[in-house]
């Protein structure tokens, strides 16, 4: 009868360590997987801030037909770099933020056809970033943070529309002081 309580007793410590040792190894599975998206999504935010700023300075461009001064602020990413991302982005990110930053990609690249509307474009870039920020922070659970442990950014307002407006505003009146210092042809002599 020892015999037996022995064995019952070697079997139970040799299950209960096996299940333990499988139970850590798919918790640091989930946490890197976990951490790779976070890296990603952050990588996401950052190359798409560039791209939004670049699409934004563009249709400002194009909206006041004037060559505005950015020299040395192209903050966007190489081709190469792109590619790496987007591979990243395949392998870890969800299905909903693969579908908005293509969105996003899409509305950005309209500031290349001819009758887009500039100010439009800027409002769907706009929007489609707010968008793209939105559902990161959802994923990565930055919501259910305590109200002392979130950080504020322009994604996390309550008034979306009305920071899309802000920033109109302060588009057009670029756009304004481009076109009163740019040269005139009526003044050269």
């Amino acid at each position: 009868m020892e015999g037996w309580i022995a064995a019952a007793a070697f079997v139970t410590a040799v299950v209960v360590a096996w299940l333990g040792f499988r139970y850590s190894i798919r918790q640091d599975e989930r946490r890197w997987t976990r951490e790779r998206r976070a890296e990603l999504y952050i990588d996401l935010l950052v190359a798409e801030s560039a791209e939004h700023d670049w699409v934004l300075h563009r249709a400002t461009e194009q909206e006041a037909g004037v060559q505005l001064d950015r020299a040395g602020t192209d903050d966007r990413m190489s081709s190469a770099e792109r590619r790496r991302l987007g591979a990243r982005a395949a392998a870890f990110a969800s299905a909903e933020v693969l579908r908005r930053w293509n969105a996003l990609q899409h509305e950005g690249g309209q500031v290349f056809v001819p009758w887009s509307a500039p100010t439009l474009v800027r409002v769907h870039v706009s929007a489609g970033l707010d968008s793209l920020t939105a559902q990161v922070r959802h994923e990565l659970a930055v919501e259910r943070l305590p109200w002392w442990q979130r950080v504020r950014t322009p994604g996390n307002s309550k008034d979306e529309l009305g920071d899309l407006l802000k920033r109109e505003a302060v588009y057009r009146a670029k756009v304004a002081n481009a076109q009163q210092e740019a040269p005139s042809d009526e003044a050269a002599p």
